[in-house]
């Protein structure tokens, strides 16, 4: 991989395999441990890769060769006090594929759910996960999670993700003198069900938003809403656009900022028959 206008054997730093099969090309990073056919790592997904072949030389775009999925699922419930739930994480391709680096770079599964533990400010049972070892196929965690809740209060206060994406913006800066350059097309999105206790009601929710960067390259939809003694959430952020110029920073930083914000926002339980007007 090297400069696109003036290629030079000494610029190329990196090396990987594309096979073509009928019409379709397809590539390769053999040194990746966790990698598979279409499946590469942050590092190789560049705008000009130089294709090197016997009848002569070629540009690809490898940007859009690998995409990531997260799927997680949370059904919540009060027991006592102890605000529990039932996680289920589905990661495919290149959110398998860093997940999988993630939890060998710790010792062993214990150290894993030591780190999930504190990440999450909850305690961690009954934690499985499957298919870390087969690179073709998403990576499945399930687990369960409590943290206490003085049930006995007026109010109770949660936020409805079961954890932020963003715990604080990646963009920090106020100017920027690069490129912007994310690591691959994600979808990731959160489906969480909240079983309001007995003797509880919503006094506040926080609003359904729907946020777009430029034509649809970044999008979060929140929708929330109340169905009975269930409150479910649906999020899901879209990142579609690899690279973004230094004219697009404060959009980007903007954007994120206010996706944080809609993250932290809370739900409000009250003692029934003491709502506000």
């Amino acid at each position: 991989m090297g400069a696109y206008h003036f290629p030079s054997i000494a610029a190329l730093n990196y090396v990987i395999t594309g096979i073509k099969i009928d019409t379709v090309m397809y590539f390769t990073d053999a040194a990746a441990k966790y990698g598979d056919w279409n499946l590469l790592p942050e590092k190789c997904m560049v705008p000009q890769a130089h294709i090197i072949k016997e009848n002569g030389c070629d540009w690809v775009d490898l940007t859009s060769i690998s995409k990531g999925s997260v799927l997680r699922t949370g059904k919540f419930e009060f027991s006592g006090n102890e605000y529990i739930g039932r996680i289920t994480d589905m990661r495919k391709d290149n959110a398998a594929y860093d997940f999988k680096n993630y939890y060998y770079g710790h010792k062993d599964k214990d150290a894993f759910i030591e780190t999930l533990s504190k990440k999450t400010s909850c305690e961690i049972d009954s934690f499985s996960a499957l298919n870390l070892d087969n690179t073709a196929e998403a990576v499945k965690i399930e687990y369960i999670q409590k943290t206490n809740v003085d049930t006995g209060e007026e109010f109770i206060y949660i936020n409805p993700l079961i954890d932020k994406q963003y715990s604080e913006n990646p963009f920090r800066t106020e100017t920027r003198t690069l490129p912007i350059n994310f690591d691959y097309l994600t979808t990731y999105m959160q489906m969480v069900e909240i079983k309001i206790p007995e003797g509880y009601v919503v006094d506040e929710i926080p609003k359904p938003a729907k946020m777009v960067m430029n034509d649809n390259d970044i999008i979060l939809t929140y929708r929330i809403a109340v169905d009975g003694d269930v409150i479910k959430l649906n999020y899901v952020y879209q990142l579609r656009k690899l690279i973004f110029s230094v004219a697009e920073y404060d959009g980007i930083r903007d954007f994120y900022a206010k996706l944080i914000a809609k993250s932290s926002e809370q739900i409000v339980l009250k003692k029934a028959g003491e709502v506000k007007e």
